[in-house]
């Protein structure tokens, strides 16, 4: 258990997910980060003690892969230009390129992909725009290049560190009809096709 950063990166999305406060169909004031000044913050509260880490989501303010090369370029200039040895654990955003989510984990500690929901039906209820096959397949990428570097590791002992602490996912409790075992099942299932180090659950409110 560490203290970290945790902030989105920018509160805009094209979405319509209806367990999202920042949904596009919210009222919410909207504002978006610049690059510099995620970097920035974090250094200045890593230096003060304040945090031992950063935890950087986003909404998708114009596409996937354009907000992921933002989410991905604050850890690189964390990692490369300031040296940051803090933790890094960055959200890969739904209906990225499966190169940049791979990308992710050459800076991140840990990189997460949100399952959401248990089903793919709920999905269609709530997120339409989101399916299981997407969200998996981002997992899947980052499966495969996990054990790719682990297998290169045990050759070669310089190989770069990639996404040390793994992957882990997020599912929403409660927002639709999907009983505790199939939550469960769901979970299991998840732990076992893509090594997920950890599923995190959270409170639907609507």
């Amino acid at each position: 258990c560490i203290s970290l950063l945790k902030i989105l990166f920018t509160n805009h999305c094209i979405y319509d997910c209806k367990y999202c406060i920042n949904r596009v169909s919210s009222s919410v004031r909207r504002a978006k980060f610049a690059v510099e000044e995620v970097v920035w913050l974090t250094v200045e509260l890593y230096k003060r003690n304040y945090i031992e880490g950063l935890f950087l989501s986003s909404g998708i303010y114009s596409n996937a892969d354009d907000t992921m090369n933002e989410v991905i370029e604050v850890a690189r200039r964390l990692r490369l230009d300031e040296e940051f040895a803090g933790y890094i654990h960055l959200k890969a955003v739904a209906g990225a390129s499966a190169l940049l989510v791979e990308e992710a984990g050459w800076y991140a500690d840990r990189v997460s992909a949100n399952i959401e929901l248990p089903r793919q039906e709920d999905l269609n209820q709530l997120a339409p725009a989101k399916t299981h096959n997407a969200i998996e397949h981002t997992m899947t990428a980052l499966k495969t290049k996990l054990a790719e570097t682990k297998e290169d590791a045990r050759k070669i002992k310089s190989t770069p560190r990639y996404a040390p602490g793994g992957q882990s996912t997020q599912m929403i409790v409660g927002a639709t009809s999907a009983s505790d075992q199939v939550i469960i099942h769901k979970a299991s299932d998840l732990y076992t096709q893509q090594n997920l180090r950890r599923v995190y659950y959270t409170a639907y409110s609507p």
